[in-house]
C-alpha cells in the first residue's frame, strides 16, 4: 500500500484560507446576554447537525429531500438573522478579511486588547442567502497601523457545523477566484 502524504499544518492553513470581503460586526462578550442557543443561527446549526446524522441512513430520494429542507432552512435563517435586533452590536462594516478555518484577520478602527474576547458576526459579501457566522473570538493580534488596527481573532466557539460551512464557503471563494483568473488569461 502506498503511503499517503500528510499535509503539513502550513499546507492545511493555506488550503483553508482566503482573502475576501466580509460584512462584520463586533460586540463585547457579556455574561448577562441571552444564550447563543436563542439565536436563529444556533437553531439552524442544531437542525443541520441532526439532519447530517440521519441523512446517511436515508435512501437517495430521502437524502435529496433532507438537503432541500436544509437549503430552505438556511435561506430562512439568513433572513431571520438579518432581522434580529442589533441594539447591542456595533455597526456593521464591509472589510477585506483573511478568513481561515481557525480565525479571521482584518483592519479595524479600534484597538482590541490581546487576549480579550469579542463576539463576532460575519458573512461573505456577495453571498446572497448565507447564514452569518457567529462566534466568540480571542484577540491574538492587534497591531497599530496608520489607518487603525490590524486585528487577528482565533475562533473559540465556532461549532462543527459552522466550521464545515466556513470551509465550503472558503473553497467556493477560491474556486470563483481561480475561475476569474483563468478567464482573464
Amino acid at each position: 500500500a502506498a503511503a499517503v502524504d500528510k499535509l503539513s499544518s502550513q499546507d492545511r492553513r493555506d488550503n483553508y484560507r482566503v482573502d475576501t470581503m466580509v460584512r462584520i460586526r463586533l460586540r463585547s462578550v457579556s455574561p448577562k446576554r441571552g444564550s447563543a442557543a436563542e439565536s436563529p443561527v444556533a437553531a439552524f446549526e442544531e437542525l443541520s447537525l441532526a439532519a447530517g446524522r440521519y441523512r446517511k441512513e436515508l435512501s437517495n430520494a430521502g437524502r435529496a429531500f433532507v438537503d432541500r429542507i436544509v437549503d430552505t432552512l438556511e435561506s430562512l435563517t439568513a433572513a431571520a438573522a438579518k432581522s434580529t435586533p442589533s441594539h447591542d452590536w456595533g455597526a456593521s462594516f464591509e472589510v477585506e478579511a483573511n478568513v481561515s478555518a481557525a480565525g479571521i484577520g482584518f483592519d479595524w478602527s479600534e484597538e482590541l486588547t490581546i487576549g480579550s474576547e469579542v463576539e463576532v458576526e460575519f458573512s461573505f459579501v456577495g453571498e446572497g442567502r448565507g447564514v452569518p457566522f457567529t462566534f466568540v473570538g480571542e484577540v491574538r493580534r492587534s497591531i497599530a497601523r496608520e489607518s487603525g488596527w490590524n486585528i487577528g481573532l482565533a475562533f473559540q466557539t465556532l461549532t462543527q457545523v459552522s466550521q464545515q460551512r466556513l470551509i465550503r464557503q472558503i473553497y467556493d471563494v477560491q474556486r470563483l477566484d481561480l475561475r476569474g483568473r483563468s478567464e482573464k488569461s
